[in-house]
């Protein structure tokens, strides 16, 4: 697809004729897709970018792209491969990468999401390095919908996992400081941390990764 030069056309066109607001889409392209043609690959993510589309990229790490790869490209988020996490007590190396993935993240201004965590102590070292967003087992297992409503609705178990371990390492405050787009806490906290909170909220939509 990303070597069809009306992709941005045709994805811009389904955009108007559904009556999608642009902001609340996100276009994931995989690291080794963009490296296929890069000239092509920023242009059609440049035209997206440019109506407001979001994209993110997939895989990162798996590839040939180096990190000052990132600035070429209008992206907002870059996903870590789980690869590079599952490594971690075996290989320093690999928890250099990803801790230097998101410090050069974070300075162009890009969310770093790490796939694949699934022990506790991955997820401490994502936090100390102030990943934005996580997805794995540890969070949850893989759930059907109705699972998932019901989690997002009621989060405490995976509220508790995330900020009791900055409440002991960090201070309460710093758990407690809404609107961080660097630390994990900044996306729970906007989760409503009881049913009666939850019942308060029922109007309000909720995101979760």
């Amino acid at each position: 697809e990303m070597r069809n030069e009306a992709l941005s056309e045709n994805i811009l066109n389904s955009i108007k004729e559904f009556a999608i607001p642009p902001e609340s889409l996100e276009v994931e392209v995989t690291e080794s897709v963009v490296m296929e043609d890069m000239k092509k690959a920023v242009r059609t993510l440049e035209r997206l970018d440019s109506h407001g589309v979001k994209v993110s990229i997939d895989d990162f790490g798996t590839g040939f792209a180096s990190l000052s790869y990132l600035k070429l490209f209008p992206i907002s988020k870059v996903k870590i491969d789980r690869s590079f996490v599952s490594n971690f007590a075996d290989n320093p190396d690999d928890a250099r990468i990803v801790s230097g993935v998101i410090a050069m993240s974070h300075s162009l201004g890009v969310k770093v999401i790490t796939e694949g965590v699934e022990q506790e102590d991955q997820l401490r070292f994502l936090q100390d390095h102030h990943c934005d967003e996580v997805q794995g087992n540890l969070i949850s297992l893989p759930l059907q919908r109705q699972e998932a409503t019901d989690l997002l609705a009621n989060p405490a178990r995976v509220r508790r996992l995330i900020t009791d371990y900055n409440v002991a390492e960090i201070g309460l405050a710093a758990v407690t400081t809404t609107g961080s787009n660097t630390v994990i806490t900044g996306v729970l906290n906007r989760f409503p941390s009881s049913s009666n909170d939850t019942s308060k909220s029922s109007n309000k939509k909720t995101a979760a990764n």
